[in-house]
């Protein structure tokens, strides 16, 4: 989008994902994604909580694919996607972040 044609009456809609990993060696590495978009005046103001979720999506998996390159195969590990084993069900309204890091439990 060209923000030189942006109207000052656009409704800006930003996020920012910040994700921070131990690399187990007394030192961390970190992403941080910044994303915004511009909403056009016209349209429903409920648009704008959606567009925000779909940038947070999208910037979370961005930092998430940055941290998966890491020369650190500690921090590589840590951002690893893990299905959830069949015996485990999931809080609906927890976001992964929330999670306990032992989470999941172990079967036992």
């Amino acid at each position: 989008m060209n923000t030189d044609v942006v109207a000052t009456n656009w409704r800006k809609v930003s996020v920012t994902f910040r994700k921070q990993v131990s690399d187990g060696a007394y030192g961390t590495e970190a992403a941080e994604v910044y994303l915004e978009d511009y909403i056009n005046p016209r349209t429903n103001g409920d648009l704008d909580e959606q567009i925000a979720q779909d940038l947070l999506d999208e910037a979370r998996d961005l930092a998430h694919r940055q941290l998966a390159k890491s020369p650190s195969e500690r921090v590589r590990k840590a951002v690893e996607v893990y299905p959830l084993p069949p015996y485990i069900k999931r809080p609906d309204d927890v976001d992964d972040d929330d999670m306990p890091l032992d989470w999941p439990p172990k079967a036992g």
